[in-house]
């Protein structure tokens, strides 16, 4: 809570975000509040295998590739509240999707995302990218589905 992230992320890698919740599963006692993420090389926030996150009151400036990113599609129940993410820009080192990136990049419509603002994406401010089901190294530990 109330960390500065500056200069994070390695570009050209996948999985190497500033904060990456990986696999975790139920992540109901985990937060991450008053963050400020700039000039992050590789997203803001990458959740993969995660549900009940809470992440709010964050801020984020200049940062590639897409911001709050989810990754397979099974991720539920997280809740994004009152972020601020400002200047996204495409990267050419990561997904084909990154090219064109959102802020919030929503894989599974079971999330909560209130009183976020997105602003200055050089794609999407909020991109619902959804399948008929999850794919990645998380798929089928998770009964939910889109």
């Amino acid at each position: 809570m109330n960390t500065e992230f500056q200069y994070v992320g390695q570009a050209y890698q996948i999985g190497r975000y500033p904060l990456h919740f990986n696999k975790i599963g139920n992540a109901r006692e985990s937060i991450v509040s008053g963050c400020s993420i700039h000039n992050s090389y590789n997203r803001i926030v990458g959740i993969q295998g995660t549900n009940n996150l809470l992440i709010k009151d964050n801020v984020s400036f200049r940062t590639k590739g897409h911001g709050y990113y989810f990754a397979n599609g099974d991720e539920t129940n997280n809740t994004f509240n009152n972020n601020l993410a400002l200047i996204v820009e495409r990267s050419w080192s990561l997904l084909n999707t990154d090219k064109i990136p959102s802020t919030f990049w929503i894989r599974h419509p079971m999330n909560h995302f209130i009183g976020n603002s997105a602003g200055g994406s050089d794609g999407n401010g909020f991109w619902y990218d959804l399948e008929s089901q999850p794919r990645g190294s998380t798929f089928g530990t998770s009964s939910a589905r889109p």
